[in-house]
């Protein structure tokens, strides 16, 4: 009982965190509901990253990451994803310690944001 608990307290913060930077519930409704985000949640949740501060933050980079590398989703919600990643992802380069701590899981990130955008141009 107490994990399902930990599990709903954990999406709920990260929930929060990207409902924080763009106020549209319908959107993160729709971020959230896919399988491979409820996979990833559970993947996260157990690990040290989640833990503390900074894990809502780098676990909605990747949220983001994961739905505008999506070629179903529509191409105005890759298109947000991608600006709301972009925005995460220059805040976490203007802090250089933070980014030299978490530099291998925003370079994971990043690289999907990157695939993305040039699967969409149609360079990859």
């Amino acid at each position: 009982m107490f994990t399902a608990i930990r599990a709903r307290w954990f999406e709920a913060r990260v929930r929060a965190e990207l409902k924080a930077q763009h106020n549209d519930q319908a959107f993160v409704n729709a971020a959230f509901k896919r399988l491979d985000i409820a996979r990833e949640m559970e993947r996260m949740r157990g690990s040290a990253l989640a833990r503390g501060k900074p894990g809502a933050f780098l676990i909605a980079c990747k949220v983001l990451a994961i739905n505008a590398a999506d070629p179903e989703n529509d191409p105005v919600t890759q298109m947000l994803c991608a600006s709301l990643l972009s925005a995460r992802l220059q805040k976490a380069r203007s802090n250089p310690s933070f980014h030299d701590a978490f530099s291998g899981y925003l370079d994971e990130v990043e690289t999907l944001s990157h695939d993305a955008i040039g699967r969409n141009r149609g360079v990859t």
